[in-house]
């Protein structure tokens, strides 16, 4: 029986010391992360649209004819009178006018162009009857030929003569078109006058 408590109290020592021997166990450690949460771009509020500013009001007149008047037989075409164009009065213009340009056109015939004068001096304060200002220089019209062509309807029509006062010094040639007019006027128009005469052959 002593050899047996003995046998056994060896062995209960003998797992002791083993347990013992054996590593303590150590909790995992967890690197901490390095990456960086998402941050969404930032982003540049689109600017709102800049209102456009109206363009200043010009006086334009004619001694030829009065506003929504008859336009007299001598400023009509060959077929009805001398073709002559009319004299023309305007003013005052907007500080910053660099250059004038005059538009005429038949909106009863389908916007048909009579009258394309570009590269008007700023100083200028109409034209005389038959003539432009010096240094301006005259579009192509609807007949293909540059210079002013009269009213030439088969019916009462309205003739509207459009001036406008530009921010810049255009540089067309004689004989520009519509297009070119357009090119060099869009987005510099800062004053602007109107006139509205009417033909009855």
């Amino acid at each position: 029986m002593l050899k047996l408590s003995l046998f056994r109290s060896g062995w209960l020592i003998v797992a002791i010391a083993l347990t013992a021997c054996q590593p303590t166990a150590v909790a995992p450690t967890i690197a901490p992360s390095t990456a960086t949460a998402a941050v969404p771009p930032t982003r540049t509020p689109r600017p709102e649209p800049s209102e456009t500013a109206e363009p200043a009001p010009i006086a334009l007149t004619s001694s030829a004819f009065e506003a929504q008047g008859e336009i007299p037989d001598r400023f009509a075409c060959p077929s009805f009178g001398e073709n002559i164009s009319p004299a023309l009065t305007w003013g005052p213009v907007p500080g910053g006018t660099q250059s004038l340009a005059l538009l005429v056109t038949d909106p009863d015939a389908g916007q048909f162009i009579h009258w394309l004068v570009a590269n008007i001096p700023p100083d200028a304060a109409g034209f005389a009857e038959g003539q432009i200002a010096a240094g301006a220089v005259e579009g192509t019209t609807g007949i293909g030929e540059p210079g002013w062509f009269g009213p030439c309807p088969d019916a009462t029509h309205r003739y509207v003569f459009a001036l406008y006062a530009l921010d810049v010094a255009t540089d067309l040639d004689p004989g520009f078109g519509l297009i070119d007019f357009r090119m060099a006027t869009d987005g510099h128009i800062v004053g602007q006058g109107q006139l509205v005469g009417l033909y009855t052959p």
